[in-house]
């Protein structure tokens, strides 16, 4: 991105285009400067927008493999290329167009950090809920035995204290077996809540 802007012409009034034109507003900037950018620049924002945290780069690329295919050092440089945007901590660019675009189209993005978890195993039973997470926000079409994956991973073994992360996971959580102990609780918003306000224990 740095080397294409730094192409760009020259402002002053010699060499400035008179076609070229300044964008006008967000979409319009985003639109001058998504050429610029890997042709799978969507597909890893749509894969990030559905992690329920930022992902690890090795994660990233795991699930990006399983995305858009290539080679890992082809999609290394994809991401190298993307840095500018990944990186910014500019408001516009973490919630405005780039993020927005994918914030109700996240369907298929669950469904690959899903894969991505089930060949990978639940050592945990923080990951068993990260896997009920992304499950309960795929499409059904996708994964038809949601519960009964759960349930291999031993979600009938856990005791959960509280709502975690949304009602779509507790309630699949709920649905594979596992004891939900304060049902009366309320999970706080809608889609995440902080770490410690949930605690899991393995029944025994």
């Amino acid at each position: 991105l740095e080397a294409n802007l730094l192409s760009m012409p020259c402002t002053s009034h010699d060499s400035f285009p008179h076609q070229f034109t300044i964008p006008d507003g967000e979409q319009e900037l985003m639109a001058a400067i998504e050429p610029q950018l890997p042709s799978n620049l969507n597909v890893y924002l749509r894969l990030i927008s559905s992690s329920r945290q930022p992902p690890a780069r090795r994660e990233l690329l795991a699930v990006a493999k399983m995305a858009v295919g290539g080679t890992l050092s082809s999609l290394e440089a994809d991401l190298v290329d993307c840095e500018a945007i990944f990186d910014c901590l500019d408001p516009m660019i973490l919630s405005g167009a780039w993020y927005e675009r994918f914030t109700e189209d996240c369907e298929e993005g669950h469904a690959l950090w899903a894969e991505i978890i089930i060949r990978t195993g639940c050592d945990t039973a923080q990951t068993l809920i990260e896997l009920a997470y992304h499950l309960a926000h795929s499409n059904d079409g996708r994964f038809p035995n949601k519960c009964e994956i759960l349930r291999n991973f031993g979600a009938d073994l856990i005791e959960i204290r509280c709502p975690v992360f949304d009602y779509e996971t507790s309630r699949l959580l709920v649905e594979a077996g596992a004891l939900l102990l304060d049902q009366d609780r309320q999970v706080p918003i809608p889609y995440f809540v902080l770490s410690y306000s949930f605690q899991v224990s393995f029944s025994h």
